[in-house]
């Protein structure tokens, strides 16, 4: 892992950079709280690092399934 957090990083792939973004907020939730916490407790810690990190984002987006 790089000094910016980022995980990923394929110059060839698109969105390569908000890719590794998102994985290092991922990663950033995960080794800060550990495993055991009920799924709300990870989605408002995950909230909060994407906003940490400038990221805009919506929760639980309703999306018609094809």
């Amino acid at each position: 892992m790089n000094n910016s957090g980022r995980i990923f990083t394929n110059k060839n792939f698109k969105s390569s950079k908000i890719t590794g973004d998102i994985i290092g907020c991922g990663m950033r939730v995960h080794s800060g709280l550990g495993p055991g916490y009920p799924e709300i407790i990870y989605q408002r810690a995950m909230a909060l690092e994407l906003d940490k990190a400038g990221l805009t984002f919506s929760r639980e987006v309703s999306i018609p399934i094809l």
